[in-house]
């Protein structure tokens, strides 16, 4: 990890004004922050029916939302902390005492709208970032969709298949400098995804492959925005095309419900980025994932 600098998110992405005819600030940010943290309460409502004893919460916390869902889930992290005001030391250290009394990790999603004097606190308060990601948009024109499937086969998943489903997402994202077995896997990994991916508004992806499912994803489609998320492929078959079937898929999917932009999630570069730009995504936003080191 590297020490987080005030500066990290000042980054010259700049979000569109207008997209077909839609105020970016005025329509779309707002559907986008409603559809983002109706996903975090329903992730978490489906993790409690998944493993009740886990006891997994979602508390507002310093002008945002602390979340857990297991000491070392990957959605364990605080989120809209310091969006709309400066918080005080105060507030960011009863945020920490909450991740402190779960025994987990103290993150926080910070990103371009987060304020800096936040940035600098955490700095301050000895922060690395983990990560970085971007945020990408595409218009849902008329525009042709191209995506060449060769064998395989893009599934959308009903309940009958949910466990399958499970199985080879998690794998894709537990994977990886090799292939590993599902039985490695630890069940509360399983039980994550199962939150983040069999929701009754979620609509899940399969692909198959000479009758192997080799990778998922998810779609959500709600007030016109389709939301792209939760995607992985088995590590034997990656590079071969399988996030753009899924891509390809979705939009097709979104498309035909109605959906007038699709957003999705990456990190700034590699095959995910480039799968994006390939079906003509493109960047609006940046984000690093800070941890207390």
């Amino acid at each position: 990890m590297t020490q987080v600098e005030p500066d990290v998110l000042q980054n010259q992405l700049t979000s569109p004004r207008v997209v077909e005819g839609w105020d970016w600030n005025g329509e779309i940010e707002p559907k986008l922050r409603a559809a983002t943290l109706r996903r975090m309460f329903v992730s978490t409502e489906m993790l409690a029916l998944r493993d009740p004893q886990l006891d997994p919460i979602v508390t507002p916390v310093a002008d945002g939302y602390a979340v857990f869902h297991g000491p070392g889930a990957m959605s364990s992290f605080a989120r809209e902390v310091g969006t709309s005001r400066p918080i005080s030391g105060k507030e960011l250290s009863t945020l920490e005492q909450f991740y402190t009394d779960h025994i987990c990790p103290v993150r926080i999603w910070v990103s371009d709208h987060t304020h800096s004097s936040l940035l600098e606190m955490l700095q301050g308060r000895g922060y690395a970032a983990r990560s970085h990601s971007v945020n990408w948009f595409r218009p849902l024109d008329s525009d042709p969709i191209h995506c060449e499937h060769r064998n395989m086969e893009v599934l959308p998943v009903a309940a009958d298949l949910y466990d399958r489903w499970i199985q080879t997402v998690a794998a894709g994202f537990f994977e990886d400098h090799e292939s590993v077995s599902p039985t490695t896997i630890p069940t509360a990994f399983f039980d994550l995804f199962f939150a983040l991916g069999c929701a009754p508004d979620d609509q899940a992806f399969l692909v198959r492959e000479h009758g192997e499912y080799i990778g998922g994803a998810v779609l959500n489609v709600a007030d016109g925005i389709a939301m792209l998320r939760t995607a992985s492929t088995r590590f034997a078959h990656r590079n071969a095309g399988v996030q753009q079937a899924l891509l390809a898929a979705r939009l097709k999917c979104a498309r035909e419900q109605g959906a007038r932009i699709a957003v999705s999630q990456s990190l700034p570069s590699g095959p995910s980025a480039h799968n994006l730009r390939k079906l003509a995504f493109q960047p609006f936003r940046s984000g690093c994932m800070l941890e207390r080191a």
